[in-house]
């Protein structure tokens, strides 16, 4: 019928402008989740899936800091993760904050790999800024200028936390694939402009570049060079185990609004 061809349509044109639907959402009480262990606390929302229902995963902490980021990003000779032969990946970055969580023992989590953890100093990596994706685009320039606040994306608003950059390819039906990340700084960002940085996966180049095209703060003192020693661009990342809870990042495809 007609309401049914306008639903589909109304859909269709969704998924190409690259709008995620909403699985669901939840409530959260903020004397609640302070009075949880490590101000943390995850609800259910939707119906559940084979691999278990969505979750929501919320921790409240002080607010530190203050300023922002403004940040525009391109990125040159991505891996096809697409299989179609017409087709091309459709990539969106994500700001990511990088968050240690407490793994109990006997209470394994999986990380990106789907390796079960029971470590007692993991980390998971936060979403704190999403673009929109650009599609059947192997070079792609977003449009989208990430503006967030500083003390959401580093803590207690530190310019040298490290935090991450990842690219993924956005797929309607299934789990977005990772392309490739970048670890990095404020500082080092406000000292990148115009540069181009190898995308990694793992310990390996993932193939691609990410371009800073554009990078500032408001609200905070510009970073003053030391005279007497020089700052690397290369950021180094501890290896340790990332544990991926659903609901944090694209790597599981699920939001919550």
């Amino acid at each position: 019928d007609d309401t049914s061809n306008s639903d589909n349509a109304s859909k269709t044109k969704n998924k190409q402008n690259g709008n995620m639907p909403c699985l669901g959402s939840t409530v959260f009480d903020v004397g609640t989740v302070l009075a949880a262990p490590d101000s943390t606390m995850g609800k259910e929302i939707g119906p559940s899936h084979p691999s278990g229902p969505p979750v929501v995963i919320v921790t409240l902490e002080k607010y530190g800091g203050s300023g922002t980021l403004s940040l525009q990003l391109k990125a040159e000779d991505l891996t096809d993760t697409d299989t179609g032969i017409f087709n091309k990946s459709d990539p969106f970055f994500e700001l990511q904050r990088k968050r240690r969580v407490l793994v109990r023992k006997n209470d394994p989590k999986n990380d990106d790999d789907g390796n079960a953890h029971d470590n007692t100093n993991a980390f998971l990596w936060d979403c704190i800024f999403r673009s929109r994706p650009i599609q059947n685009n192997l070079n792609p320039e977003w449009s989208d200028i990430a503006c967030v606040d500083i003390s959401a994306l580093c803590e207690k608003g530190n310019l040298d936390e490290i935090f991450r950059i990842a690219i993924y390819d956005y797929d309607h039906h299934t789990s977005h694939d990772l392309m490739g990340y970048y670890c990095t700084t404020i500082h080092q960002l406000l000292q990148s402009v115009g540069q181009k940085f190898n995308l990694k996966m793992g310990d390996d180049d993932a193939g691609g570049k990410l371009v800073i095209v554009s990078a500032s703060t408001e609200g905070v003192p510009e970073p003053q060079p030391d005279r007497n020693t020089s700052r690397s661009t290369q950021v180094v990342v501890e290896e340790e185990p990332t544990i991926m809870i659903p609901g944090n990042t694209a790597d599981n495809g699920t939001t919550a609004e």
